[in-house]
This record gives C-alpha cells, sequence and structure tokens, in this order.
C-alpha cells in the first residue's frame, strides 16, 4: 500500500458513544421542562392581589425555585452520566457493550462470530451523520445493533477491515431509493 500512495492504519481499539444529538435533544427536553416549572415559579407574581399574599407565595417559592434547580442540575448530571457510561468497544478479538452508571454490565460479541454487517441509516440520520452498525452473530443465531452512532461509515469501514471475509449487508435509504 506504500507504494501505491496509500496508508493503512491498524485498528486495536476503537470506543463508540452514542451520537451526541441525542445527548443534546435529551439536555434540550430538561431545559424546556425546567423552563415550564420556572414559569410556574414567577406565575404567582402576575396574580392581582395584595402585596402581603404576594410576599408570603415568593417567601414559599424560593425554597421550591432551589429545590427546582437542585433536580435539575442532579438531572442533567444522571443523563451525562448514562451517556458517558453507555458505549462499545470494538478491538480485533471482540465486540463489547458497556453500559451502567454505578453498576457496569457488558455484553461482548466474538468477532469471529459475526457472519455479515451493515449501516442503517434514515434521511435524519444523513442530515445529522448518525446511524446504526448492525450484525449478526451465526454462533447465538441473533442480529444485534450498536445503535444510533455518530458516523457509521467510519465505524463499518473499521468492521470491514477486521472481517475481510464477512457478507456486508447494504441496506440504506439511498440504496432502496435509487436501485
Amino acid at each position: 500500500l506504500a507504494q501505491e500512495g496509500k496508508t493503512h492504519i491498524a485498528v486495536t481499539h476503537v470506543t463508540i458513544r452514542q451520537s451526541i444529538v441525542f445527548l443534546l435533544i435529551k439536555l434540550i427536553v430538561l431545559d424546556i421542562l425546567a423552563t415550564i416549572a420556572a414559569l410556574l415559579f414567577f406565575s404567582s407574581f402576575l396574580t392581582p392581589i395584595a402585596i402581603e399574599a404576594k410576599i408570603q407565595i415568593v417567601s414559599y417559592n424560593i425554597v421550591y425555585f432551589f429545590i427546582l434547580a437542585f433536580i435539575k442540575i442532579v438531572l442533567t448530571i444522571y443523563v451525562v452520566c448514562v451517556w458517558l457510561n453507555n458505549y462499545y468497544e470494538i478491538n480485533p478479538v471482540v465486540i463489547t457493550h458497556r453500559w451502567g452508571i454505578i453498576w457496569q454490565k457488558d455484553d461482548s460479541f466474538k468477532i469471529t462470530h459475526i457472519k455479515n454487517f451493515g449501516v442503517r441509516q434514515g434521511i435524519w440520520g444523513k442530515m445529522f451523520n448518525y446511524g446504526s452498525l448492525h450484525f449478526y452473530d451465526w454462533f447465538m443465531k441473533r442480529e444485534y445493533s450498536i445503535y444510533l452512532i455518530h458516523n457509521p461509515r467510519k465505524y463499518l469501514k473499521i468492521l470491514e477491515d477486521l472481517l475481510p471475509f464477512a457478507d456486508e449487508d447494504r441496506e440504506l435509504v439511498r440504496d432502496r431509493i435509487f436501485q
């Protein structure tokens, strides 16, 4: 390959996480819910009641507001930790799926047991560059997916390099449209 001007990089270990688009969606939804709760907090100021009653309502709502802020911070940390601790590792021997924050679990698949593999990517996946890798484990007689990952074509190429004799399953929206 070096004589032809091409370089070949051997991969010994790859870590794959779910696309950051989905982390952002979860965080945006969490912010929207917190905004709705904050609007409920501030809506007590708009009611036409006496100032003494407003002071009493605000004094109770300040505690509510701090509890709300604490819950939002805890949920944000939880969502990010779940995203960070749910990942796949590919090496020349096995594909391992690890997940869990406190008690980490894992599931492994031997590379030599993979019969065919491919990419599933819809229209939204094309726009935001995410998709799912799927592969069939002939030993377990089951299909597995590395779901909603960023740049699935890059990882498909890595699997092609690791499994040169496996069947590649081409299941793409573009391929279905143009066939």
